[in-house]
């Protein structure tokens, strides 16, 4: 093996761990200041410019799943702006001093999946 091609193995491995590190550590930074329901499983995540997304998948319906968000984002300060009942899903949203935050909720065969989106104004 040529040592440039090994260089660029070791790169991508890198890369690859300090991006598992990112993800584990933005997904902590979520779970500490936002709503996330106890026993939520993160799925993978991502941020976009002033807005942060995460995946989460609860054992809940949607229906329960709303009403607790409802409920924990009213405790943390946010005004409830709008809800949505949508068949199979259901969608909120709320605001706070400049930031918005929406939450799909859907229904899955085990469950309900969150998509949870926080927006800096």
């Amino acid at each position: 093996m040529i040592a440039s091609q090994s260089r660029g193995r070791d790169q991508r491995r890198e890369g690859h761990r300090d991006g598992e590190r990112q993800r584990r550590r933005h997904t902590r930074y979520l779970s500490q200041r936002r709503a996330i329901p106890k026993g939520a499983v993160p799925k993978p995540d991502m941020s976009q410019g002033k807005a942060e997304m995460l995946h989460l998948h609860v054992s809940g319906t949607v229906a329960d799943v709303v009403k607790t968000y409802q409920e924990m984002l009213k405790e943390k300060g946010w005004e409830i702006e709008t809800t949505m009942n949508m068949g199979d899903g259901s969608m909120l949203q709320a605001k706070k001093p400049a930031r918005q935050c929406a939450a799909l909720v859907m229904k899955d065969d085990s469950g309900s999946l969150i998509q949870l989106t926080v927006t800096q104004e």
